[in-house]
């Protein structure tokens, strides 16, 4: 849906009204039988306002059903398919645990490097127990609180996926990508 919204707003991309309250809660409203579908017993669970009607401010923009999945996508492209797999009804407890931190939303290389670790690009979803708790070493949880002790440490912003991975700890190797992925892009 946000490879679509994308190419059906392109020619918004660059104007005030790409941020508009009132689009997104319209878009929302246009494709609510997608983001809020009539469950088996009749009845809808809408959930929180914000999945709907997007909120000012960075704790609660990115978690509106439609825009803030389409702004990563307009960020990054592609390389947001591991966290945006999930139907439009539901968070996804990728995009969220990324997408709540803007440090490492903010940064195109975190981003790519959180995409090589976590996507399965032969299943086309991500990597299983890859948001289970802290019991599965180098899952997200971990990858997130890894980059945060980095950041203090290294200025993220100025390296490559491949020298964030090189960074990371032996309990990631099992879920790094193999080199020939470097070398496709």
């Amino acid at each position: 849906m946000s490879e679509y919204l994308h190419a059906q707003l392109a020619p918004l991309a660059h104007t005030t009204h790409i941020k508009s309250v009132g689009l997104w809660g319209w878009l929302s409203l246009y494709y609510f039988d997608l983001v809020c579908p009539v469950r088996a017993n009749g009845t809808r669970v809408p959930g929180r306002d914000y999945r709907h009607i997007p909120e000012k401010g960075f704790w609660f923009a990115h978690r509106h059903l439609l825009a803030g999945p389409y702004f990563a996508y307009e960020t990054y492209g592609a390389k947001t398919r591991f966290m945006l797999t999930t139907p439009l009804y539901r968070e996804n407890t990728l995009f969220h645990e990324l997408a709540a931190r803007q440090s490492l939303m903010s940064n195109a290389a975190v981003i790519e490097a959180a995409s090589l670790l976590y996507f399965d690009r032969t299943r086309g979803k991500p990597k299983r127990k890859v948001t289970t708790g802290s019991e599965e070493p180098g899952n997200l949880n971990r990858f997130v609180n890894v980059i945060q002790q980095l950041d203090v440490t290294y200025d993220l912003y100025s390296l490559t996926a491949r020298e964030i991975l090189d960074l990371l700890p032996g309990e990631f190797d099992k879920w790094r990508p193999p080199l020939r992925l470097f070398a496709e892009g």
